[in-house]
């Protein structure tokens, strides 16, 4: 099953198509129910997992509660009300920005297709362990969590690619700045040149579709920050999202424009080729000026 923080997303899909069907506008429905508008948005748009008692109110009220339909809602209801995967590696008293990470998790493990955009740091899913706890050290208040959130690297990893799931298809658009920062150096010299190649490994390995933007570019959108768009089976996946700056979750015609934005950036990018002995050039050069072999 889907995760938990996907499945309500499938409810809210599922319960908004059931009123859209039922012709009752949201304000209407919440009226019929007794509920503050906030509450019926808040399911709809998978924010909260619905209780029992309310999915059901809200499936009767529509008509379709001891329908197929209704029953599938049902039972998506429980999964949604399950733990994800991800809980025990984030801080509970961390508020909002850890509840973002948990919707990315749940996102990024059931994706079909990934796009992303990273304009200064090598993306969650392609760093070695070394990267990350580096990474971590220099951005997290509390260095007891540094472990815990490295662990946490390694089972994303796990999730996207793991064994029995079609893989997704992954894009990536690195800035030239994410290949030549050398993470790590001085004292760890080595640490850029591991995650070089890991890079290149996976790419091989993996499938997945990297490509370099030159600074010679010049200017371009994708400067005012990262970019990861979310896309799901279009049948019986949630909607389509993106994950931009100021760790934001956009839908819809915005999420669209996100597209088309990193669809703008991968066409002034590299070829493979030419990305391949971009990192090879960055992989000498910093093996010879740090002395790692």
């Amino acid at each position: 099953m889907a995760d938990p923080m996907v499945q309500r997303r499938l409810v809210g899909k599922g319960v908004r198509a059931a009123r859209t069907d039922k012709g009752l506008s949201q304000s209407e429905a919440a009226a019929k129910l007794d509920w503050s508008a906030s509450k019926l948005t808040r399911i709809e748009r998978g924010d909260t997992p619905a209780s029992k008692t309310d999915l059901e109110a809200v499936l009767r009220l529509y008509e379709v509660l001891d329908t197929p339909l209704g029953e599938e809602l049902i039972a998506r209801g429980i999964e949604a009300r399950k733990k994800p995967w991800w809980q025990p590696y984030l801080d509970p008293t961390a508020g909002t920005r850890d509840g973002r990470l948990g919707r990315l998790l749940s996102f990024e493990s059931e994706a079909n297709v990934i796009n992303a955009y990273a304009p200064s740091l090598v993306p969650g899913l392609l760093q070695t362990e070394d990267y990350s706890r580096e990474v971590l050290a220099h951005f997290t208040a509390r260095p007891d969590r540094v472990d815990t959130l490295a662990r946490l690297r390694a089972r994303r990893y796990q999730e996207v690619f793991k064994e029995g799931r079609r893989h997704p298809r992954v894009r990536f658009v690195l800035d030239e700045a994410v290949i030549l920062r050398r993470v790590g150096a001085p004292e760890k010299a080595s640490i850029m040149v591991e995650q070089l190649r890991y890079i290149k490994e996976q790419v091989g390995v993996r499938g997945i579709d990297l490509r370099v933007l030159p600074f010679a570019a010049g200017m371009h959108a994708g400067l005012r920050g990262p970019i990861t768009i979310y896309e799901f089976d279009a049948a019986s996946g949630p909607e389509d999202v993106a994950f931009v700056r100021d760790e934001e979750f956009v839908e819809g015609a915005e999420r669209a424009r996100y597209l088309d934005t990193f669809e703008a950036l991968y066409a002034r990018a590299l070829e493979s080729e030419e990305t391949t002995a971009l990192i090879d050039a960055a992989i000498a050069a910093m093996s010879a000026g740090e002395g790692v072999d």
